[in-house]
């Protein structure tokens, strides 16, 4: 991981919000801090470790291309950022 950028400070580079979510508990928190935020463009950088507990438990993909590292409804291509705005 230490070759990924810093896609909060890339963010604020920018002038948008960024927040990084590091644990599963932190999730819910920064969900509700990002849809607060109706007039900025925010990213959410979600670090996932696979020796750690999963940050989301939602449904799994069927087929030969199922990831099983990354779970839930974001795909890994557009993993970096989400626009609640």
């Amino acid at each position: 991981m230490d070759a990924l950028p810093d896609f909060v400070k890339l963010a604020e580079s920018y002038g948008h919000v960024g927040i990084k979510v590091e644990e599963p508990g932190d999730v819910e928190a920064a969900l509700k801090d990002a849809f607060k935020r109706k007039n900025d463009l925010v990213f959410l950088d979600f670090r996932h470790r696979p020796d750690r507990e999963r940050l989301s438990d939602g449904p799994r993909r069927q087929g030969p291309d199922r990831d099983d590292s990354c779970r839930g409804a974001v795909s890994p291509t557009h993993a970096g950022s989400i626009n609640v705005g």
